[in-house]
């Protein structure tokens, strides 16, 4: 196995037209630092100024903020859902954040122990059981949300751990739920580990 550090990625993907959005992925960068700000409570001050940052006068409602069920990961996944009736847009931001005994137990997994990544008859790869779980964790939260809102945009945005549950997320909504709106995905953070040619976070 080969470990790789890499200090910063930034890998955004608009799964419609799969253009690169320098601004929108700026934008973006604020609604990841809004996940990481605490939500018990019911305060969301500090989180509403990340919104506000990148799109001011918004109108921001946070409709969820909550843990990810399942996940085993024994610091936080973190999901939150914000509209924005003014943009006509429904952002999912994701935190997961891994500690150093995970990233640890991760590196000693064998990817053969990784389960297939099914949508509809269509297998698009093999992936960490742990990222699946707590992405159809949220899938089940965010596909009524989505039958719903008809003509809104969706937008998938995380860091680190949290940009690879935010990534199968988006990816299930774009191809099972086939939304009318856009469906843009904008990760941020490291890549940990290279097994020979095959890349996960």
């Amino acid at each position: 196995m080969l470990l790789l550090k890499v200090s910063v990625l930034l890998f955004a993907v608009n799964l419609a037209s799969t253009q690169f959005s320098h601004d929108q992925s700026v934008k973006m960068i604020n609604f990841v630092a809004a996940s990481f700000t605490p939500f018990m409570g019911h305060d969301y001050t500090p989180a509403m100024a990340c919104f506000e940052k990148s799109y001011p006068k918004g109108n921001w409602f946070v409709l969820y903020t909550f843990n990810l069920q399942p996940c085993k990961i024994k610091d936080q996944c973190v999901l939150w859902i914000v509209s924005s009736d003014k943009y006509k847009i429904i952002l999912f931001a994701f935190k997961g954040v891994i500690g150093k005994s995970d990233i640890n137990q991760t590196a000693l997994e064998n990817i053969e122990s990784y389960i297939p990544w099914i949508i509809g008859n269509i297998s698009y790869g093999q992936v960490n059981a742990d990222i699946s779980k707590a992405s159809n964790g949220a899938l089940n939260i965010i596909a009524p949300l989505v039958a719903a809102h008809h003509n809104y945009d969706f937008a998938f945005t995380g860091h680190s751990y949290g940009g690879a549950i935010a990534s199968l997320t988006a990816l299930n909504v774009k191809l099972a739920l086939k939304p009318a709106g856009n469906v843009s995905l904008f990760t941020f953070g490291n890549l940990f580990f290279v097994y020979s040619n095959v890349v996960f976070f």
